[in-house]
């Protein structure tokens, strides 16, 4: 339960106040998110840290196109990926899979990294585009890190989430869920280039279906710098690749035949239609509001 709270000014004010009890604060959409206590291993408010160290003052909240990426301040909420005009259509999209307003103005960048959900809304895109993150160690020591390592072995304050943007490199991302404010039950995120239909530096990350989103290098070697097989033999190719558990978002092999479908439609789209899925900032668009 939350006992303190602190909005330091300072990077070096914010690393002084962190203890082992402590906790840092961007939106809160899901450190403080509690869930029923009358089911066995929920998360209840005796599970928030007693010490929130609120970070509105010291992380950046900025989307700039710099020298060949785009940069987001981990602050960045969803909300300001969407109504940013330096953001790519595949970017947006993730970003509106989450579907509630009310939790886009919360929920950050940062936090959505930091929480690495299997589900999670961005992270198969940034991994899938070999992304890299600004991180501080202390308010001395700030150096940059791959993300997949960090997300392997967490460490300091994210600052800045880095996206390289290269000339014809393209990328898709896309989800499907049992509602439109559920979370995701499996996540699809494809990185590439095209060329005569053949689609080279593949990068394919998939979420739902382990504990984190992963990396496929097996899923990229079948279809690396090859014709494309018709999307039936696609699926049947990938099904039995994709092992996940059961759970509330759907069944096992739901969700392997859902991601196969997923794959198999991605794959096609970013051949057939290599303009839709560029790098190059696309138009701030206003998605409906969708009602919980």
């Amino acid at each position: 339960m939350v006992k303190e709270y602190y909005r330091p000014a300072t990077l070096a004010e914010a690393f002084k106040l962190q203890t082992a009890a402590s906790a840092w604060l961007a939106g809160g959409s899901s450190l403080l998110c509690t869930e029923s206590p009358s089911v066995p291993g929920n998360r209840t408010m005796a599970d928030v840290p007693e010490r929130l160290i609120d970070l509105k003052l010291i992380v950046p909240a900025a989307v700039a196109r710099e020298n060949g990426n785009l940069v987001i301040g981990a602050g960045s909420s969803f909300q300001d990926i969407l109504d940013s005009d330096q953001v790519f259509a595949a970017l947006r999209a993730a970003a509106g899979s989450m579907s509630n307003r009310n939790v886009r103005n919360r929920a950050t960048v940062g936090g959505n990294l930091a929480d690495n959900r299997s589900c999670a809304s961005l992270t198969p895109l940034f991994l899938a585009m070999g992304t890299s993150l600004q991180i501080a160690s202390s308010s001395e020591v700030i150096e940059t890190v791959p993300l997949e390592a960090w997300l392997v072995q967490p460490k300091g304050l994210v600052l800045k989430v880095i996206v390289p943007c290269p000339e014809n490199m393209l990328a898709v991302s896309r989800h499907s869920s049992r509602t439109a404010c559920d979370v995701a039950t499996v996540v699809m995120a494809v990185s590439c280039r095209q060329h005569d239909g053949r689609l080279t530096d593949l990068r394919i990350v998939a979420g739902g279906f382990g504990p984190h989103a992963e990396q496929r290098s097996d899923l990229e070697r079948l279809f690396e710098n090859q014709t494309l097989p018709e999307r039936p033999a696609i699926e049947t190719a990938v099904r039995p690749l994709l092992k996940a558990l059961d759970d509330v978002r759907g069944s096992a092999g739901f969700k392997s035949q859902l991601g196969a479908v997923l794959l198999a439609d991605l794959l096609h789209e970013l051949a057939a239609r290599p303009e839709n899925f560029s790098l190059q900032p696309s138009p701030a668009t206003r998605i409906p509001e969708v009602r919980s």
